[in-house]
């Protein structure tokens, strides 16, 4: 059994474990999701499992593996991963279960199997640690205000997180950049952002485990650490404008940006975007591998499709609120179509909150309802390149709509 991740605080952990009470039940996985994390939380279970007193035995070998050290005089202790395993097969035996009856032998669907009994202690004693930790971070928000996923453990075929964090940032309803994002590669997001939860719900992810701190989906190798202030404000995560206006630590549990009380437009930016952001990097990948140009260009408008159905996106420099929709990126990527304009696009909402504001101009065909047309501009590193990347929005009644987007050498 790898190794688990050190518990920064058992006390907390153990109340986690502390507040469950055993489900017993004949349900699977994908059924057990939708009984909600309101109900998931509160209870231990696993799938497939009636026994209540085989839950119990699981809950105490959790306990003892989240605080080794403490072990009461007389009592029976189970201080190592293959000493809880034991345990749960001896328990397997005394109820009378046979190898197999609930799938192949050796399976995860097998009860007494290894995977299986692993992959319940470690989910389990990782969960309590990961929402020990989380609410130790909280405490610690003025002067740590963010956490970065990264992988604590090797796997031989890893998924592919950053698109995943890509997609659960669309999907907490928050614009790129707005407390969330992929900075020089790293993926970090304030404390407390929705993207968190996200990151793990297994409406979006098969894997997810429902839970906004780690670990957030099944044998994922995956947790966060603790990003300072200051590292917050060199990669760009939080704007050096804004650090002076955070909330103070009492607010720490929300930890999100409140446009009416810390605007978005601070006075005197150079550039529109205060000059903070690095460029934007671009692995190449993001969209999938091995795809020749009309691949790319279809595996774009896909994402189009998918994640810009209608996104509001914060323009930091002047506060501007663009409307991005699939309709706009598509007009862009159909207008003279290339390969690293089709790598730019999941990219599009951070390249466009960072962006540098440039001309204003009006309409080329003079129609009644663009009041006129806005230019502005991001720098990307795609695929080791460095490029210009060039966006239009039109100023209509209904307010500024993101109209396409170009990729200058």
């Amino acid at each position: 059994m790898p190794t688990l991740a050190p518990a920064r605080s058992n006390a907390r952990a153990l109340g986690h474990l502390a507040a469950k009470r055993a489900m017993p039940t004949e349900l699977g996985t994908s059924e057990l999701r939708k009984l909600g994390r309101e109900v998931l939380e509160r209870a231990h279970f696993s799938a497939k499992t009636s026994n209540e007193a085989l839950l119990r035995r699981q809950m105490k070998v959790i306990r003892d593996l989240v605080d080794p050290q403490n072990q009461a005089a007389g009592e029976e202790h189970f201080a190592d991963p293959a000493a809880a395993r034991l345990a749960l097969k001896q328990m397997l035996r005394q109820i009378g279960y046979n190898p197999g009856t609930t799938g192949p032998i050796g399976t995860l669907q097998d009860l007494a199997s290894d995977p299986r009994l692993d992959l319940i202690l470690k989910t389990n004693v990782q969960t309590a640690q990961g929402a020990a930790e989380a609410a130790a971070g909280l405490a610690r928000s003025d002067e740590w205000p963010a956490l970065e996923l990264i992988r604590m453990e090797a796997r031989e075929i890893p998924r592919p997180w950053s698109s995943r964090w890509l997609r659960a940032g669309e999907a907490s309803g928050r614009a790129y950049g707005d407390g969330w994002g992929l900075f020089a590669g790293r993926m970090l997001a304030l404390k407390g952002h929705p993207i968190w939860q996200k990151l793990g719900d297994p409406d979006l992810f098969d894997d997810g485990l429902g839970n906004p701190y780690p670990p957030f989906a099944f044998s994922s190798g995956m947790w966060t650490e603790e990003v300072s202030l200051a590292d917050a404000i060199e990669t760009g995560l939080i704007p050096a404008a804004l650090a002076p206006n955070r909330a103070p630590p009492e607010s720490a549990a929300r930890n999100v940006w409140e446009d009416t009380k810390h605007p978005r437009n601070p006075a005197g930016a150079p550039d529109g975007t205060g000059g903070q952001f690095a460029p934007v990097e671009i692995s190449g990948t993001e969209l999938g591998e091995g795809l020749d140009d009309k691949q790319m260009l279809s595996a774009a408008l896909k994402h189009s499709e998918k994640h810009f159905r209608k996104i509001k996106v914060t323009h930091i420099g002047s506060g501007a609120e663009i409307e991005m929709t699939h309709r706009g990126v598509k007009k862009g990527l159909r207008t003279k179509p290339n390969r690293e304009k089709s790598l730019a696009t999941p990219f599009l909402p951070k390249l466009l909150a960072q962006s540098k504001a440039g001309k204003t101009e009006p309409d080329r065909k003079l129609r009644k309802e663009i009041e006129n047309v806005l230019h502005y501009e991001a720098t990307a590193i795609i695929a080791g390149q460095k490029r210009t990347i060039r966006m239009v929005a039109r100023k209509t009644n209904m307010g500024l709509k993101f109209y396409g987007h170009k990729v200058m050498k």
